[in-house]
């Protein structure tokens, strides 16, 4: 992988109140020479992550501290989506 490699880790955050709808996106860009992140999903429309549980890795000491692996997020509809999932 090239140094000029960058990932973003974004998160789109939905809420409904009322009857309004807003989203807000958070992105997290980092990665660098150690990976990429996956393509962006999100719950079908209308419906919002209402669970998660995360992939994650202890820490190495002298090794690749990669921490965050993996989210899989539980839909308001009963669907599940899952990112790509490191080691």
């Amino acid at each position: 992988m090239g140094t000029s490699l960058h990932a973003t880790l974004g998160l789109v955050l939905v809420c409904c109140l009322w009857g309004a709808w807003a989203q807000t996106k958070i992105e997290v860009t980092n990665g660098g020479i150690w990976g990429s992140w996956g393509e962006e999903e999100t719950c079908p429309d209308k419906s919002f992550a209402i669970g998660f549980s995360l992939k994650v890795e202890l820490p190495q000491l002298s090794g690749d501290d990669t921490a965050l692996n993996g989210i899989r997020l539980l839909c308001s509809d009963g669907r599940t989506i899952q990112s790509d999932v490191g080691p």
